[in-house]
């Protein structure tokens, strides 16, 4: 990601880029729930990264069942490799907000409705140190 920064939000460029991230994210998320919303209930499922690592095969048995979908012996025998696999990935990516000129309290205003819709806690007030690695286990 570094690069892309490099490439596509340098110098005077970077506070630009930074608000249209926001802004496009901010979009797909809105547009995402709001179409989710006309749709039925076994037509959609959502699986969050932190769900998907400590319980991969769980995850997508679960996302199957709720589309009344099948799985093919085939698929299950490579979902169980993978499953393994996840629980034991780490990782070597890491960033900060402070990396993209943000902070908590940028993230949390911005995003707030996705934090509510997941449950994730409120992130702690103020900037975050540059060296914190936001997203490491994932």
């Amino acid at each position: 990601m570094n690069k892309g920064l490099e490439t596509f939000a340098s110098g005077a460029d970077r506070s630009l880029f930074q608000f249209r991230l926001i802004r496009m994210l901010q979009y797909y998320f809105h547009q995402t729930q709001e179409f989710v919303s006309t749709m039925s209930g076994n037509r959609h499922a959502f699986v969050t990264m932190e769900q998907l690592k400590a319980d991969t095969e769980g995850s997508i048995r679960r996302v199957y069942s709720r589309l009344d979908m099948e799985m093919s012996s085939e698929f299950v025998d490579h979902l169980q490799s993978r499953d393994s696999f996840a629980k034991k990935y780490k990782s070597r990516h890491r960033y900060s907000l402070a990396q993209f000129g943000l902070d908590t309290d940028t993230l949390y205003g911005s995003f707030h409705p996705v934090f509510e819709r997941y449950g994730y806690p409120r992130p702690e007030t103020g900037a975050p140190d540059s060296n914190k690695s936001l997203f490491a286990d994932f």
